[in-house]
């Protein structure tokens, strides 16, 4: 997966197919309520990056919920693997993923993708704008400018 593609994937989820961010609220009250991004949420909402994986990996990271910077990814499965004594096959697609990207030159791009994702507010926080699309839609804009990638023609599910 090039970095475009897996831009392409985010855009088209979130922006196009205005589905939930990937995100669990965990406290505050209902003006400031906090949230807590996860690769996949509890519900089967995923983050940018969890997006990346196949379905079957997502629900691996689901159930053993993680919520580490990308960075981190592959040491925290492999010890959740290691303790846990679950299956390796999900670690092995992780980490061909994450360094397929890396591999185009692009070290930095999964953690800016993941920032754009986990700076932006949930659509159900009451301090979220009229269209909650707007500010992931900004975010994923700006890491494209930065990444030089093509923001896709189509805007909006239709």
């Amino acid at each position: 997966m090039t970095p475009q593609q897996a831009f392409d994937l985010s855009w088209n989820h979130f922006v196009v197919q205005r589905k939930p961010l990937g995100q669990i609220r965990t406290g505050g009250d209902f003006n400031v309520p906090n949230f807590r991004c996860r690769y996949r949420t509890p519900e089967g909402n995923c983050c940018a990056v969890g997006l990346l994986f196949p379905p079957d990996t997502q629900e691996f990271l689901g159930k053993i919920d993680i919520d580490c910077p990308v960075c981190e990814l592959e040491v925290v499965v492999s010890e959740r693997i290691d303790e846990d004594m679950l299956p390796t096959h999900h670690l092995r697609v992780i980490e061909d993923t994450l360094r397929g990207l890396s591999g185009h030159g692009y070290e930095s791009f999964l953690d800016d993708l993941q920032t754009a994702h986990d700076g932006a507010r949930p659509q159900d926080d009451p301090q979220v704008e009229k269209e909650p699309r707007t500010e992931i839609s900004n975010r994923l804009r700006g890491l494209a400018t930065a990444y030089k990638l093509e923001v896709p023609a189509c805007t909006s599910a239709t």
